[in-house]
This record gives structure tokens, sequence and C-alpha cells, in this order.
């Protein structure tokens, strides 16, 4: 049980991260952490980066399709 609730915590985080302009704050508070280096520490431990990290990774392909993203970098 308590293995799935991380489960569905990190689901959650990373979709937040990758489809809202919330603060990492914002987002662990809405995820039940009390502490964000508590939440940052947990995340950091599952995904092997960051929540910032993540964000800056992921989150503008949600918000730009592939092609944009793909012509601004070169």
């Amino acid at each position: 049980p308590i293995q799935f609730q991380k489960e569905i915590r990190i689901s959650k985080a990373k979709k937040l991260l990758m489809t809202e302009s919330m603060s990492i704050s914002e987002i662990a508070e809405k995820l039940g952490y009390e502490d964000i280096d508590d939440f940052t520490r947990f995340f950091k431990n599952r995904e092997g980066v960051s929540p910032l990290k993540y964000r800056k990774n992921f989150g503008k392909l949600t918000q730009e399709d592939p092609l944009s993203a793909a012509m601004s970098e070169s």
C-alpha cells in the first residue's frame, strides 16, 4: 500500500511539473508534503533529477508541439 501511494504521488508530481505553472513548493503542498526539502529528496531519489530540472527537461515539450521545440533548438 505505501509503495502504491508513492507511485501515485510521483505520477501526480510529474504531471503537475509538466503541465502546470505552479511553483515547486505549491506542488509539494498539493501532494501533502509540509516540507519542500522532503518532496525534493523524494522526487530526486525516484527520478534521478530534481523537480526543477525535470520541469526544465520535460515541461516545455508538453506546452509546445515537438516540432516547434526541436526547431527552436537548432
